[in-house]
């Protein structure tokens, strides 16, 4: 027994520190790691690993900037990512060295439906895309649109005014995420549908796979692990429910393929995208014309539906929550929407001239914007405020806790919308006002969304006023790990003006 012991023990001692070594070379690496950040003398949120995916995104970014400071390091799956919340900082990423910090979080090596549209593309096919996209979004083009929202706004007037005959409360969310579907279907499909009404219709039900879900494991790996993508593409899989992706894309190609034989005489984004070109100043004589692909066509259209369906159905909703406990601001609202007449109504200039219906749309996505957070990666490497980058380093921009700063914005807390009124808007820095992010890049249906959101109100707020439900909620749930701010569900009651 001696002598076998005495011949095994060499091998169990030389086990027993293997694994130590390899141990303490796991511990050391992941040591190393995780403090990327402490090394350049930056605060190092290590509990960002998690707290990033187990809340919502605007409440563990605000947990950190109020704990931390405006530039926090972070990480995801280990890949340093830095938080920067300096208003002066942003206005360089996003501005001043654009060309430094020129792509989103996901970009390039997306083969699937979506990975062409200007969200993803990367620098040079970005310029060329927008370039050729941006003429769609002009005032003119856009007015030629406001009685498609109006015929949407009619039909959610209507189906709000059922609930109020019946003193019935109801769950805005659903009935605003109706609307804006209403509208996106008809502006950018020339498709009328009601939504809230035929909840089986294909359009209504594929929508429905895209949105209102907690991150799923799939898009967790997306979100850590964005270099992963192509492989992703390989095997057909996507952050998003690969069956509506498929439906819409098809439904695209089929509207563009039958447009003269469905006889579609209204403006909508399709038409417009199909007929978007400009001058190729690389050409010979400037004679050549560039126009969008027919994959670039379907992926920028998906890309309205993703990028405007869901904000603008949460910044509504979130706009009637917080009126129903601020009643002074919506009787002011209402007031004001009560001196035009019938004809002005549906006249764009007269409604987005109101200064007090600007007002309120713009606290309103202060102190609630739908997107928590914009981010940017870099071109190559750079310095940042002293910070040392390395190329493709990923920066978000917290623009939730920001537009809860006090130095940015005095009583931050409090949903005051006469700190937007012309008079006042100089109390505020702007440059850290971010709702649709600003510079080259910003979002690129801006003046879209606020034609959509006044219209709305305006009809809205002449025909009803809103008061808490009594089977609501005390305190709003979200759900976590979504780039919009998406509340489970907002219970109010509407009551017939």
């Amino acid at each position: 027994m001696t002598l076998l012991t005495s011949l095994t023990s060499p091998f169990a001692s030389n086990d027993v520190n293997f694994w130590l070594f390899i141990a303490i070379t796991a511990i050391s690496w992941l040591i190393y790691k995780l403090t990327h950040w402490q090394r350049q003398g930056i605060p190092n949120d290590v509990a960002s690993l998690w707290n990033r995916w187990t809340k919502p995104f605007h409440e563990s970014d605000t947990q950190a900037y109020e704990k931390y400071g405006r530039v926090v390091g972070m990480y995801e799956f280990l890949q340093p990512v830095l938080m920067c919340g300096d208003a002066e900082l942003v206005k360089e990423i996003l501005v001043k060295r654009f060309n430094l910090f020129p792509n989103h979080r996901f970009y390039g090596g997306i083969n699937q439906i979506g990975g062409k549209s200007i969200f993803v593309l990367k620098l040079e096919q970005w310029k060329r895309v927008r370039s050729i996209v941006s003429p769609t979004f002009t005032a003119s083009k856009l007015k030629g649109m406001q009685s498609q929202i109006s015929e949407a706004v009619n039909t959610l007037v209507d189906n709000i005014g059922e609930a109020a005959l019946k003193n019935q409360s109801i769950d805005v969310k659903t009935f605003l995420l109706s609307f804006t579907l209403d509208t996106f279907s008809s502006c950018a499909f020339g498709v009328k549908v009601d939504s809230l009404r035929d909840p089986y219709n294909p359009l209504v039900a594929n929508s429905k796979k895209l949105f209102n879900t907690n991150i799923n494991w799939l898009s967790l790996i997306a979100f850590q692990c964005p270099s992963m993508a192509p492989i992703g593409s390989l095997f057909n899989l996507s952050i998003f429910d690969s069956s509506a992706l498929n439906y819409f894309g098809q439904l695209i190609l089929n509207l563009i393929s039958k447009r003269h034989e469905l006889q579609v005489d209204r403006v909508d984004f399709v038409k417009l995208l199909q007929d978007a070109e400009i001058i190729d100043s690389d050409a010979a004589e400037h004679l050549a014309k560039r126009k969008l692909t027919l994959d670039e066509i379907v992926d920028q259209a998906l890309i309205f539906l993703i990028a405007g369906h869901d904000t603008t159905a949460t910044t509504l909703s979130m706009l009637l929550y917080t009126l129903t406990r601020h009643q002074e601001v919506q009787e002011k609202l209402i007031d004001e929407l009560s001196t035009l007449t019938d004809e002005e109504c549906s006249d764009w200039d007269k409604i987005k001239s109101l200064p007090y219906l600007d007002a309120v749309v713009s606290e309103i996505l202060r102190f609630c914007p739908p997107v928590p957070r914009v981010e940017r990666r870099t071109a190559e490497p750079c310095q940042l405020g002293g910070i040392q980058l390395k190329a493709g380093q990923l920066i978000t921009i917290p623009v939730h806790a920001m537009h809860h700063d006090p130095e940015y914005f005095p009583e931050p807390e409090k949903f005051k919308p006469e700190r937007f009124l012309p008079e006042s808007k100089d109390e505020n820095n702007l440059t850290a006002y971010l709702p649709f992010a600003y510079g080259p890049r910003s979002c690129i249906g801006t003046r879209f969304a606020f034609m959509e959101i006044k219209i709305c109100l305006v009809k809205i707020f002449r025909n009803f006023r809103f008061v808490p439900s009594d089977q609501a909620k005390d305190e709003l749930e979200y759900y976590r790990g979504q780039l919009v701010t998406t509340a489970k569900e907002i219970i109010l009651r509407p009551i017939k003006l």
